[in-house]
């Protein structure tokens, strides 16, 4: 009976070589946070549909690749395909089962254990990655600077690296330095800077930084015995930091130590002529926050252009535009001063500005000949009381009505004619080819491209004194767009 157990095994034993099947296996069964792991199936048969894997473990599959090689054993050939998948776990799990169709038959995998424990910091690393910040107390909208510091052993291997910045959601990012590196006795030290501010009040977590490191693996050989480089990547990690980020008081929403001043093109203007102003803010603090400063003005029509920020300079243009005196009203600003702990509110100094209407023009005098029916009439009234014939007296009457009608009509059609030529003088005055008055009717639509490239261009020739000229091509075609002409 023991001989036949062994009988059936050898009669067995061929199936199983060169018959169907799949097999599972992981390259590390412990791996700490970060590391790579590789799934590998090693499938035998013919037809086989490779599985769509996309999730391992809850992780992206990052890459995959596949192998076929053939085997012979007593003059049989065997084909095995193996399929790797490569993936980053975050945490430990159980791989269930994988169908894997071969022929008309499905296939189910073992089952895999992998565990992901901590990522371990130690000084015999041959890279350290570390973040710190000058301030771990602070008001919303208040800066701070962060370092990442990267230390790298002399004779450490390197083939490859990828730097994963922190997260830094919940907070303004205001600059970035490039990556400066120094050497520091037997360590190469790399740093990157960063001017943060927290958007909101509370514990603002910073999650750590991370350095991805390739190096090379021990070879493995391919199907023509020939070995083949292979790279094992790993990364480390920095520490993590938490921050109190405290509320601003008052309901004060600026936070830091600024300026502001007004500058203008001019104090006096022609009525419909634009005023130019700019508002420029100076400071550390969180300019982000600063809202548009457009006044709103009766009888004064205003265009204000979107806040820009450089460094720690905002700046805002606005035009106002009026056809009688008006002043500009003060432009301020309330912030909390961190050194001083106190509420500040600044301001600029409110502006007269005189707008000069041309004279009226004068109405035209009535001609003295309007006096005659009133001379005629006297006339009559002197002749009437001479002794005439009634016929005489009435083809009199007849004509003079006729003078009297000939002489209205007459002064009705003058001044038709002298109101007409007025209207097109003041129609011609405000002619679309006057550049201060195309200024004013293209400002509305200022948001349009081409709009504001022919604003620019009015602006530089009327008020900066270039040598600088309009598109007329695409003049015609903002005109006709909004119906301007």
């Amino acid at each position: 009976m023991k001989n036949l157990g062994k009988i059936v095994l050898l009669l067995l034993l061929p199936l199983y070589l060169f018959g169907a099947g799949v097999q599972a296996a992981l390259d590390r069964a412990v791996v700490e946070v970060g590391e790579y792991v590789t799934l590998s199936l090693t499938i035998n048969g013919k037809d086989i549909k490779k599985p769509n894997l996309t999730q391992i473990c809850g992780s992206e599959v990052l890459s995959t690749s596949s192998q076929t090689s053939i085997r012979m054993v007593n003059g049989q050939y065997s084909k095995n395909y193996i399929l790797s998948y490569k993936f980053q776990p975050t945490k430990s799990c159980k791989i269930d089962p994988i169908d894997v169709v071969i022929g008309n038959q499905t296939y189910k995998t073992n089952v895999l254990e992998l565990r992901v424990v901590p990522f371990k910091r130690s000084k015999n690393d041959p890279f350290t990655l570390t973040l710190t910040t000058d301030k771990k107390e602070l008001y919303i909208g208040e800066s701070f600077n962060l370092r990442v510091t990267l230390k790298q052993k002399l004779g450490a291997e390197v083939v490859d690296s990828r730097f994963v910045a922190p997260n830094l959601k919940g907070f303004w990012v205001k600059k970035e330095s490039k990556p400066k590196q120094a050497q520091q006795g037997d360590t190469i030290v790399t740093t990157i800077d960063y001017t943060l501010a927290p958007q909101r009040a509370g514990e603002l977590k910073i999650a750590p930084a991370q350095i991805q490191i390739a190096s090379r693996a021990q070879s493995s050989m391919d199907m023509w015995s020939s070995f083949m480089p292979e790279l094992r990547w790993k990364s480390y990690f920095s520490n993590a930091l938490e921050l109190n980020v405290k509320p601003l008081p008052n309901n004060v929403k600026l936070v830091g130590n600024f300026t502001i001043g007004m500058s203008i093109d001019k104090k006096k203007v022609k009525a419909n002529e634009p005023v130019n102003i700019t508002i420029e803010v100076k400071g550390d603090g969180n300019l982000e926050d600063i809202e548009s400063f457009e006044p709103i003005l009766d009888g004064v029509s205003v265009f204000a252009d979107k806040i820009k920020i450089n460094g720690n300079t905002l700046m805002q243009k606005i035009a106002m535009v009026a056809d009688e005196n008006f002043t500009i009203p003060p432009f301020e600003l309330v912030f909390f001063d961190l050194k001083t702990k106190t509420t500040k509110r600044i301001a600029t100094k409110p502006l007269s500005i005189e707008v000069v209407t041309p004279p009226k023009q004068k109405q035209q005098t009535t001609p003295s000949v309007i006096s005659a029916p009133k001379q005629i009439q006297n006339e009559i009234a002197t002749t009437s009381q001479q002794p005439v014939q009634k016929a005489q007296e009435f083809n009199f009457l007849v004509l003079l009505g006729a003078f009297v009608m000939g002489v209205a009509i007459g002064i009705v059609l003058g001044y038709k004619r002298v109101w007409q030529k007025a209207v097109k003088a003041k129609e011609k005055s405000y002619s679309l080819k006057d550049e201060k008055y195309l200024l004013v009717k293209l400002m509305p639509y200022k948001e349009d491209e081409k709009v504001a490239k022919i604003i620019e261009t009015l602006e530089a020739k009327l008020y900066l004194g270039k040598d600088v000229s309009v598109n007329k091509k695409e003049l015609k075609e903002v005109l006709k767009k909004f119906s301007l002409k």
